[in-house]
C-alpha cells in the first residue's frame, strides 16, 4: 500500500491527494510544489482542472470526469489504476479530495488526506454517493480522475 500524504493545512487536500497519486508510481514531489502547479489556492483550495494540471505535468496519463459511476471506479480500482474523488467531506461539510483504496461489502474506503493515524476511512456507499459532488464546485458532481502511469512505466 503507498504511503499517503497528509495535508500540510485545511486547503491542501489537492496537494496531499497528488502527492499521493504520484508515490504510486514511484514519483517523489513536496505538496509546495504540487499545490504550484495545481495553482491551489486558500480562498479556493484545488480546482479539479488544477489537479487534473497538475497531474498531467509529473508525466502522468490522467482521465477525469464529472460523471463517473461508481462501476467506473470499481473497474479502475480492480484494473490497479489510482482513483482520486472530490467529495463533501462529512466532518466540515465542504468538498474534499480523497484516493479511493478499494471497496468492502457495502463500504467505499478512502485515503483521506486530513485524517490522522490511519488514513483509511470507511463510508457506506450509499452516504458516498450522497455526498460526491463538491459544493464550491458545482460541475464536480460524481468526479473522478483515473490516473496511469506514463507509457511504459509501470510500478
Amino acid at each position: 500500500m503507498v504511503r499517503y500524504a497528509h495535508q500540510m493545512n485545511n486547503y491542501y487536500c489537492g496537494p496531499a491527494v497528488i502527492v499521493t497519486a504520484l508515490r504510486s508510481y514511484g514519483i517523489r514531489v513536496t505538496q509546495r510544489e504540487a499545490a504550484k502547479r495545481a495553482k491551489t489556492t486558500k480562498e479556493k483550495g484545488t480546482s479539479t482542472s488544477g489537479l487534473v494540471r497538475a497531474l498531467k505535468s509529473f508525466g502522468l496519463r490522467v482521465h477525469a470526469s464529472g460523471k463517473s459511476t461508481l462501476k467506473d471506479v470499481r473497474k479502475g480500482i480492480g484494473e490497479g489504476i489510482t482513483v482520486i474523488v472530490c467529495y463533501t467531506e462529512p466532518k466540515a461539510e465542504e468538498g474534499h479530495y480523497a484516493v479511493v483504496m478499494g471497496f468492502h461489502g457495502d463500504q467505499i474506503y478512502l485515503a483521506s488526506p486530513d485524517e490522522r493515524g490511519s488514513a483509511l476511512v470507511a463510508m457506506p456507499l450509499k452516504e458516498f454517493e450522497r455526498r460526491w459532488k463538491d459544493p464550491l464546485y458545482t460541475h464536480s458532481r460524481r468526479w473522478a480522475a483515473f490516473i496511469t502511469p506514463p507509457q511504459g512505466k509501470r510500478d
